[in-house]
């Protein structure tokens, strides 16, 4: 019937079409029509009725053209073949970080999406007693996504979350126990080289510096673990900020900080897991994006004076 044909065949025009949500077969129709995607909307209804599927089209944004026939196009709108959006989100991202990533990218609310997370039971291994900034904090996986625009932030904290528990494989759960760490444990680890390190090639060194540490109850001193507990993470540390009383200060306290400080990716993941066999206990910037490693702390201080003098 030429009245369902396509209305350009072979036209590559295409039109982001948005069905609201309760729309009517008749109104999607009309506005169909306007956008020149079908011929006639009388007979896009009756199409609809015939098929039995008049209150099955779906909300949503999608991607269509007038080289479609309308068969095509309600085949579309019933199976809700939406249009989703590529959202990176980066290594090293902290929770906030994201929510803020999602908000540019339309996909939720901020706000939204900070008190979801912060009031999500997705994870039932967090430690009871945490006193946690944010308890999904290192558990929303780094990669790539594909999100609806608008969408509920706990769909989007599940999907994260999913890509964690995809990520975390049953080798690194038998591993985290071999060397006597829980999974909290390993990812909050994980999380500090994530933020000490810029080169794939060091993360089993700086992690192989904080197991060492750990094993002998030397405390960590790590900058990126007192930056998260500050109010403004943009600002530089201050020499004041190491007497800061918060679980996160590692300057002031021994051992791991409560949680994780970031998603760490599996780089981290891995080297937390499988550090380096070496001897060192620090390690200073070269200024570089690298560092300098040192297993003694008198060797350690000339280093520091050699790489930041003064």
């Amino acid at each position: 019937m030429s009245g369902l044909a396509a209305p350009e065949p072979g036209s590559e025009r295409t039109v982001v079409f948005q069905v609201t949500p309760g729309a009517t077969a008749g109104g999607i129709a009309q506005d169909l029509a306007e956008e020149r995607l079908i011929r006639n909307q009388a007979l896009f209804v009756a199409l609809a009725r015939y098929r039995g599927v008049q209150n099955s089209l779906q909300a949503g944004e999608y991607l269509l053209g007038p080289s479609m026939s309308a068969n095509d196009i309600l085949t579309r709108l019933v199976r809700g073949a939406v249009m989703t959006y590529p959202v990176t989100i980066p290594e090293g991202y902290t929770v906030e970080e994201i929510a803020a990533r999602l908000a540019a990218e339309g996909i939720c609310g901020k706000e939204e999406f900070l008190a979801a997370a912060r009031q999500s039971d997705l994870i039932s291994y967090l430690p009871a007693e945490a006193d946690l900034i944010d308890p999904l904090e290192g558990y929303l996986f780094p990669d790539t996504y594909h999100f609806l625009r608008d969408m509920d932030p706990n769909q989007v904290l599940q999907v994260m979350w999913e890509r964690f528990e995809a990520a975390f494989k049953a080798e690194y759960v038998a591993r985290a126990e071999e060397i006597g760490l829980t999974i909290h444990e390993t990812v909050t680890l994980a999380s500090i080289v994530e933020k000490e390190v810029m080169t794939d090639s060091e993360r089993p060194l700086v992690a192989a510096v904080y197991h060492n540490r750990l094993r002998i109850g030397m405390k960590l001193d790590a900058d990126p673990t007192l930056k998260y507990a500050l109010e403004d993470r943009n600002r530089p540390l201050y020499h004041s900020d190491k007497e800061m009383d918060s679980p996160y200060n590692t300057y002031r306290r021994a051992g791991l900080p409560p949680g994780p400080i970031c998603s760490p990716g599996e780089a981290s993941l891995v080297a937390a897991l499988y550090p380096a066999d070496v001897p060192y206990l620090y390690f200073v910037s070269r200024n570089d994006g690298t560092h300098d490693f040192s297993e003694t702390y008198a060797e350690h201080l000339i280093k520091v004076n050699r790489y930041q003098p003064g």
